[in-house]
């Protein structure tokens, strides 16, 4: 099993094919590995830019979302993932009644804005613009 945090250090210590190499598995499939437990990888020309100075700090790893795997198994062992815990359901204290003669607020001025705007004349079926014009 190794954990996310264990394979953000590997990922950045070394290019990802010897890494990948470790693991017997392809450079390719490490990098789906990675995107699937949300660890950055370094960029594409990382280790030639390390090797003369120029290379940019590593990205830092992020917190693991809701739903991601934490580990992952070289042999295939499918490990599922952690359930984040849902706060406990239940109804709140208060309950609210609307009267149904009552408006809410969010229409209250609705209909004076219906009433002010202007009018639209009906238009006939057959003079659409969805039928060709004839010259």
């Amino acid at each position: 099993m190794v954990s996310r945090d264990e394979m953000y250090r590997l990922v950045w210590s070394e290019p990802m094919v010897r890494t990948a190499k470790r693991f017997d598995v392809s450079g390719s499939y490490l990098a789906r590995i990675c995107t699937l437990l949300n660890v950055p990888r370094p960029a594409r020309g990382y280790w030639a830019k390390l090797a003369v100075g120029k290379a940019p700090a590593p990205t830092p790893l992020p917190a693991p979302r809701p739903g991601d795997p934490l580990r992952w198994s070289p042999d295939g062992e499918r490990v599922p993932p952690s359930k984040p815990k849902a706060p406990p359901r239940g109804r709140s204290a208060t309950t609210v009644r609307i009267a149904r003669n009552q408006i809410h607020n969010l229409i209250r001025g609705a209909r004076t804005h219906f009433e002010n705007g202007r009018p639209v004349a009906r238009v006939p079926i057959s003079n659409r613009l969805c039928q060709p014009k004839l010259s």
